[in-house]
């Protein structure tokens, strides 16, 4: 099962340009290792969405953005009643169901 790695630098590229990609690269796997395309992965990262994507991790991640609990007050407290039975029927009801 192949899996090719394609990273892109700052210019990007459209989704015809990747998915041209995806073809040619699956094609030459086909053609010189005789690998099936239904077991072949392709998987392009862009480097800049990669990295802004990290950067707003980050930020969400710091303890100024977190929800301030104590023992006095827990913020899963002051959801509604509405929002409290939604997140229930979630649990107990089958997906195919909702």
């Amino acid at each position: 099962m192949p899996y090719i790695n394609i990273k892109i630098t700052r210019e990007g590229a459209t989704h015809a340009q990747k998915a041209e990609l995806i073809a040619g690269v699956t094609d030459l796997m086909v053609r010189v290792l005789d690998k099936s395309p239904a077991t072949t992965f392709v998987v392009i990262r862009n480097a800049q969405v990669a990295q802004q994507l990290r950067h707003a991790m980050d930020v969400d991640t710091q303890p100024d953005n977190a929800w301030h609990t104590t023992a006095d007050f827990n913020p899963d407290g002051a959801v509604s009643a509405g929002k409290r039975l939604k997140v229930w029927l979630r649990r107990v009801v089958p997906k195919a169901v909702l």
